[in-house]
């Protein structure tokens, strides 16, 4: 399937592979615009319009648009925002997701983005790729813990590799955490 987008610059690479990644070809003579609210519409064809603010609603009707792609290929990559700028992540640098009030960040090395995803969701797609949840607000990358020390109460203490970030696995998620790495 072929379709051109219509969008601003700043965003222009991250929908590109997004979109790519789905299978669909970009094309200005294609006769379906993917059109980002408040950039002009063309005339002709079929235009869908899309809020940069809500891309998780971009990504599903991307997937709904083309079936034939996987549902674990639009797993291979995350939209992270950093200030008011969007940055394609792959999960694998990502250290720990958090959950704050009604915002969800996950933690690189040395920059935290804002997710467009709720921690759960976020829980089911990655379990796959090492992420485990240890508490309420955290879902960690397995591949990034440095040290796994006991800790008071039957809790865990995570450190991280590269990182002054301790999390604590608590009493409720010890025995999940001890399963997911066969201990």
């Amino acid at each position: 399937m072929n379709a051109n987008l219509v969008c601003s610059d700043n965003i222009k690479k991250v929908l590109s592979e997004i979109v790519s990644a789905r299978k669909i070809k970009l094309d200005t003579s294609a006769a379906i615009h993917l059109v980002e609210k408040g950039s002009p519409i063309p005339e002709s064809g079929v235009s869908v319009l899309f809020d940069p603010g809500n891309l998780d609603e971009f990504i599903n009707f991307l997937d709904y648009l083309h079936p034939s792609s996987s549902k674990s290929k639009s797993l291979e990559v995350l939209i992270g925002k950093k200030d008011n700028a969007f940055e394609v992540l792959k999960p694998d640098i990502i250290y720990f997701f958090i959950s704050d009030g009604n915002y969800v960040y996950g933690q690189t090395e040395n920059r935290k983005y804002e997710i467009n995803k709720k921690l759960y969701e976020l829980e089911t797609i990655l379990t796959q790729k090492g992420f485990v949840r240890v508490n309420k607000s955290y879902i960690v990358n397995i591949l990034k813990i440095n040290e796994i020390v006991p800790w008071f109460g039957g809790r865990l203490l995570l450190t991280f590799k590269g990182k002054t970030d301790e999390i604590q696995v608590s009493r409720h998620y010890v025995n999940h955490f001890k399963e997911f790495l066969g201990l």
